[in-house]
């Protein structure tokens, strides 16, 4: 931007500057105008007056030679012209005769010598009176040629001849008026300069004080107001309280006790003896009314007052938008479900607390601070599940096109992982465009656990059922049969044939008699018996109870005490077969000998034991069955333990997990809760 350009936007961007310049441009032309017609009025008039005045001196020198040339004594004539000569304001005082040439003369020098002047030659070829301003012996001079007729009174020296007799000549120096003009237009230039100066002072200060000043202020305001501050303050004009002025007793008045208030901004306030009606019906009314004639001011005061209405309504609406969207945010934020909000695009616009839970993304992954739709919400589904949910949106299975309820299906967690979840969404629409979705999500993780614990719980029950019915009606057979095979073994002297025969009907019966016993501890499994204990005690009393089997097996054991776990809410017998059942398991899944170890740990509200091996691992189709009943790896196995281990601790409140892969080892992990007595 080039220098003039700044200088035009300084100037003509700013009101205050344009009002200056605006003031002064017609402050000078107005008061210059004046200025210039006085001073030309008072030189034309000062120049009038000295002309009037050499006028005055040339009449009265004519007047001084007149008797004596009239008496021919033209001695006296020279020495009236000599002795005018001497006066302060006379330059040139010359009598000529008809050829121009000076006959007598103020100054005897110049007596003789033919007159140069053109007034004087042209009042002699006109025989008029002449006036002019010359330059003599270099100073400027007024010089009036007065003819001097031939009269009656002349004649008997010059004869009856109708001719002039000569010119009178009166030079008044002129210099002198020209420099009192001169000091007197400079002496009213200055006053007319220092009128200017005066008068712009305080008329700009007027202007200032009235018009831009306040107009300023309203700007600062107003930007203040853009900046969203809505408590700024307008003070203008005569603060006058209603009640005061009006010697009004109407406490029921929206004005009563608020001080300054604009009344007749408000709602419902009250005229003496008569309601005023609502804002802006009202404003007619209350413009006739004393307060606001009081208060009222100028158009500026008035300007404020309105700014400051629409300021206190802008402030009202701000706040009830605020408390609206505090409580709805509120709603949104404090829901269990989890709320998404997406655009028509697909963009993440809402991520609640609630989703935060679900996905495992914390809102500024999902959103971002700076970018909104920092996340399509198709990446909150398993691929190509997004499209289908989206079908079944818009169709009419689920509540109607645009709506889901009551659906169920999976969505993709952070970690990767697969999560059971209702879903329930609903499509946002504006003059029948789409503007984006609302989806609701509700975890169904725990329960598909209880669930999938009833059906355990429900399948044990059934099996137990029937387990008791068979064992009741096959135990007494194998007891009898055991009996009469022993008996015959007894009996039976060296035939090695039959002995063999005789011994595996009885160890196959012993094999049943124990499944039965397994079976009936399946269905008689007691509730616990909780008491305070130590976990770390019982656990100590486990790895002391299965040390030599550990040794025989070729089973290198360690285990690690978490110290910070305090005695905690359980039953230890019921614990303690847990654990020896699990590191059996764990030493027969290493038949050539390994590494086993036992942890436990305090982590949060939860008492975790983890027993990991170094075994032949579990393969994933086996894993997923591996606590229910009669599923076994072993080759003799019943496939009943792990279902009791696991039905014991869910009735601890607990849970157990298993990890594995095959040839990689196992990782079970009994998890606690912490409780008190």
């Amino acid at each position: 931007m080039s220098f003039l350009d700044s200088l035009k936007t300084k100037i003509f961007g700013n009101l205050k500057v344009k009002m200056i310049l605006g003031l002064f441009v017609t402050l000078v032309a107005v008061m210059g105008a004046f200025t210039y017609w006085d001073m030309v009025s008072r030189t034309r008039f000062h120049l009038g007056r000295e002309e009037s005045k050499a006028f005055g001196f040339s009449n009265m020198v004519m007047k001084s030679i007149e008797y004596p040339m009239l008496a021919g004594e033209m001695d006296d004539v020279q020495a009236t012209l000599e002795g005018l000569n001497a006066l302060e304001d006379f330059e040139i005082v010359d009598l000529h005769d008809p050829t121009g040439t000076v006959q007598y003369s103020g100054n005897p020098d110049d007596i003789g010598s033919v007159s140069q002047s053109e007034i004087t030659r042209k009042a002699l070829h006109t025989q008029a009176l002449v006036k002019g301003l010359e330059t003599y012996e270099g100073e400027k001079i007024l010089r009036y040629a007065m003819p001097i007729s031939n009269e009656k009174a002349c004649y008997k020296c010059h004869g009856s001849e109708d001719e002039i007799l000569g010119v009178l000549t009166v030079g008044i120096r002129w210099t002198p008026v020209e420099n009192r003009v001169a000091s007197l237009r400079n002496r009213q230039i200055l006053l007319g300069l220092v009128s200017m100066v005066v008068v712009g002072f305080f008329l700009i200060r007027l202007v200032s004080k009235s018009v831009t000043r306040p107009i300023s202020q309203l700007m600062r305001l107003t930007d203040e107001i853009s900046r969203g501050n809505l408590d700024a303050s307008f003070d203008f004009g005569d603060r006058v309280k209603c009640r005061e002025v009006m010697k009004c007793d109407k406490i029921e008045c929206p004005a009563y006790g608020k001080g300054a208030a604009l009344c007749w901004f408000m709602e419902g306030t009250l005229c003496k003896g008569a309601s005023m009606g609502n804002f802006p019906e009202k404003l007619d009314e209350c413009r006739r009314c004393k307060v606001y004639k009081i208060h009222r001011g100028d158009e500026i005061v008035q300007l404020a007052d309105s700014f400051s209405h629409m300021t206190s309504d802008l402030k009202a609406s701000r706040d009830e938008l605020t408390r609206i969207y505090d409580f709805q945010r509120s709603l949104i934020e404090d829901s269990i479900d989890g709320i998404v909000a997406a655009d028509n695009k697909g963009n993440i616009v809402i991520f609640n607390e609630g989703a935060e839970k679900v996905f495992g993304y914390a809102s500024e992954e999902v959103i971002g601070k700076e970018v909104i739709g920092k996340m399509d919400v198709a990446d909150l589904y398993p691929p190509g599940l997004a499209s289908k949910v989206r079908q079944d949106l818009y169709g009419d299975g689920y509540g109607g096109s645009g709506k889901l309820a009551d659906y169920e299906t999976t969505i993709l967690n952070k970690a990767g992982k697969e999560v059971y979840v209702w879903l329930s969404a609903s499509t946002v629409y504006e003059h029948e465009k789409v503007l984006g979705t609302v989806v609701f999500f509700r975890d169904l993780t725990e329960r598909k656990r209880l669930e999938k614990r009833v059906l355990e719980s429900e399948r044990l029950a059934t099996v137990g059922q029937g387990m008791a019915y068979i064992s009741h009606e096959i135990k007494n057979p194998l007891m009898i049969i055991g009996g009469f095979a022993q008996q015959v073994l007894r009996k039976t002297g060296q035939d090695r044939k039959n002995r063999e025969k005789l011994e595996i009907i009885i160890n196959e019966i012993n094999r049943l008699e124990e499944f039965l016993s397994d079976v009936t501890d399946l269905t008689k499994l007691s509730k616990p018996k909780k008491e305070m204990a130590s976990i770390n005690s019982t656990v100590e009393e486990v790895a002391t109870l299965l040390g030599q089997e550990f040794k025989a097996q070729n089973v290198a054991f360690d285990k690690s005490i978490d110290l910070h776990i305090q005695e905690t809410l359980f039953d230890p017998k019921q614990i303690k077969q847990v654990l020896v059942n699990l590191l059996k398991n764990a030493v027969e899944a290493m038949p050539e000998g390994g590494k086993l170890s036992m942890e436990t740990h305090l982590k949060d509200q939860s008492i975790e034991i983890r027993i990991s091996d170094t075994g032949k691992g579990i393969a994933p189709e086996a894993l997923k069955d591996i606590f229910d009943p009669f599923v076994t790896n072993k080759a003799k196995g019943t496939g009943l333990g792990l279902a009791i281990s696991r039905k014991i601790i869910q009735d601890h409140e607990g849970d157990m997990l298993i990890q594995s892969k095959l040839g990689e080892g196992a990782v079970c992990t009994v998890v606690l809760p912490v409780q008190e007595a």
